[in-house]
């Protein structure tokens, strides 16, 4: 896309191929003191210096200037917006997304809100927990030759899982 040398010459990197040609015709302009070159751009008296050892801008022989640095300075901050508008888009697409997920987690709570969930949640546990209470009272009426350490097994464990199902924390928000 962009050419590193135009024919003798080196062109700044930031120069399009398609503005080689007018880089060629600012070439053979007469060159310019680097003071000449910052006033019209607008830079301090140091900036061209940094921009040519950033290979932005290119110097003539003797370390003149010339008008193709103006090119070369426009082109390389062309291509800076350029950068900076697709990290933007990229930005915008992202808090796009946020909002669709947000629009999206509202409409959930509206179909089916947390509050109602945990609260059908709870009155199943507790159902659970009246059915275990009995658990033990039903085997022996079932079992009548169930032994007494048989019973305490199954007392034990019915505690066990009441005791589970009441320390149960139902947590229904998104983690993210």
């Amino acid at each position: 896309m962009y050419s590193k040398k135009a024919p003798n010459q080196k062109m700044g990197r930031s120069v399009p191929e398609s503005l080689a040609k007018q880089w060629q015709k600012l070439r053979k302009q007469p060159a310019v003191s680097v003071a000449w070159v910052a006033d019209r751009l607008g830079l301090s008296s140091g900036r061209p210096r940094q921009l040519t050892d950033e290979g932005v801008i290119t110097r003539r022989t003797g370390g003149k200037c010339g008008p193709e640095n103006i090119l070369e300075y426009v082109c390389w901050l062309r291509d800076r917006a350029d950068a900076r508008d697709q990290s933007s888009r990229g930005q915008i697409e992202q808090e796009k997304l946020r909002a669709l997920r947000r629009e999206n987690d509202l409409a959930e709570r509206r179909l089916f809100p947390p509050e109602i969930l945990q609260a059908a949640l709870e009155r199943t546990v507790s159902a659970w927990i009246v059915v275990l209470d009995n658990v033990t009272v039903e085997w022996k009426r079932k079992f009548p030759a169930t032994s007494g350490d048989e019973l305490e097994q199954i007392k034990k464990f019915v505690a066990e899982l009441r005791n589970a199902l009441a320390q149960a924390a139902i947590d229904v928000e998104d983690p993210d």
